[in-house]
């Protein structure tokens, strides 16, 4: 779908879905999600407070192989603040940001990694127990 970002919504009670949107915003609480294999083709409304994070992809059946930790503490030196992020549920992602505010709805962070399936996470604030600031060592 030209035009469309290709994203996958992570609700915080643990569902998925997968799909693509034109009108995705950070400032604005609800986006359209045309989900994949939906024979419809109607779109379905997302409100962002239900949602752990929206993750742009660039496969929607992801891919694996991490680069060394060399090549992290590169990207996260580049790329805004370095971060690490804990999910209420667990989960942890490691990725930089430009604009963390933690009395905002959520915040864009760019993965660490340049092999990841991520191109971006707009992470919901709600659904975080924890950010922490990385301090990289210089070189």
């Amino acid at each position: 779908m030209d035009g469309h970002q290709k994203v996958i919504a992570r609700f915080a009670d643990g569902r998925m879905l997968k799909g693509y949107t034109d009108n995705f915003w950070p400032t604005h609480p609800q986006f359209n999600l045309h989900e994949v294999g939906r024979p419809d083709g109607q779109g379905v409304t997302v409100m962002l407070a239900d949602l752990k994070a929206v993750f742009v992809v660039k496969s929607f059946e992801g891919f694996g192989g991490h680069a060394d930790a060399g090549t992290l503490a590169q990207n996260l030196s580049t790329n805004g603040t370095p971060m690490r992020v804990r999910f209420k549920d667990g989960e942890t992602i490691l990725g930089s940001t430009m604009s963390y505010d933690p009395r905002g709805l959520g915040f864009f962070l760019f993965p660490a990694d340049p092999r990841s399936n991520n191109e971006r996470v707009f992470i919901v604030n709600a659904a975080v127990s924890m950010v922490e600031h990385i301090k990289l060592a210089a070189h």
